[in-house]
């Protein structure tokens, strides 16, 4: 029997768990299995995303919510940045799950734009109440490399500083025209270190808009 529904995949105890590219099988606490997951060895730079999916196991009914953490790690056991995020989808926490359940969680995991250079470890492991549970799984080797220094912007031709929420100000625009094609370049300025990717849209309209 098997049931989907919102990221959870509920399967009979004695079914084979569903399909995931890295098996690993590691128990993070006596009830919660991490099956595996799709996290790839990647080259990334401070600021990028990391996308990924995780299958859980309840091997047993949980008592508790656990929270699920993932970290940066290096060979020298110094941690570049950490977070703790929900292990499936909102709303089913893991004190909803049933024994012999299999959820897929889908995770999104920003490396901090300080994060030095080198190699890391992506890390996994269980939380609750703030504090770590057992032994962290490794999910994926990450080679972070330096950013590029940072543009020095100068005069703009088009100056704005409208500033969006309490993250970024945008400075300006230049625009320049070939023949049928417009290129618009956009200037950024950052007020703090961001959780989140954003993209732009830039309309085109006439004099009626």
């Amino acid at each position: 029997l098997v049931r989907i529904s919102r990221g959870r995949v509920s399967i009979s105890s004695d079914a084979i768990a569903p399909p995931i590219k890295t098996p690993l099988h590691s128990l993070l606490a006596p009830q919660v299995e991490l099956i595996g997951h799709d996290f790839a060895d990647v080259t990334a730079l401070p600021g990028d995303v990391l996308h990924g999916t995780i299958l859980w196991r309840a091997v047993q009914q949980p008592p508790r919510d656990f929270g699920l953490q993932l970290r940066l790690v290096n060979a020298a056991g110094q941690i570049a940045s950490q977070r703790v995020l929900e292990l499936a989808v909102s709303g089913y926490p893991s004190t909803q799950w049933q024994q012999g359940e299999f959820v897929r969680g889908q995770v999104a995991y920003v490396i901090s734009y300080d994060t030095p250079a080198g190699d890391w470890q992506l890390q996994a492991a269980l939380t609750e109440g703030g504090a770590t549970l057992g032994q962290p799984a490794t999910l994926a080797r990450i080679r972070v490399n330096a950013r590029p220094p940072l543009a020095q912007v100068g005069s703009v031709d088009h100056a704005l500083d409208v500033q969006l929420g309490q993250t970024l100000v945008l400075r300006g625009f230049a625009a320049k025209r070939d023949g049928a094609s417009l290129t618009v370049t956009l200037y950024w300025l950052g007020l703090r270190p961001m959780e989140r990717t954003y993209q732009v849209f830039v309309h085109l309209l006439d004099a009626s808009g």
